[in-house]
């Protein structure tokens, strides 16, 4: 089963906004971003 970046993005969007990760800038690399926290609500 193949996912398109577009539906990943949209997906990671969808569990930021509902708490179950966050975004964070990757101090190796300026253009990306790591989820450094996934956890329960």
């Amino acid at each position: 089963m193949a996912v398109t970046k577009q539906a990943a993005a949209k997906t990671v969007t969808a569990l930021e906004e509902r708490g179950y990760l966050a975004r964070a800038p990757d101090p190796g690399d300026a253009s990306a971003s790591t989820s450094p926290h996934m956890g329960a609500r």
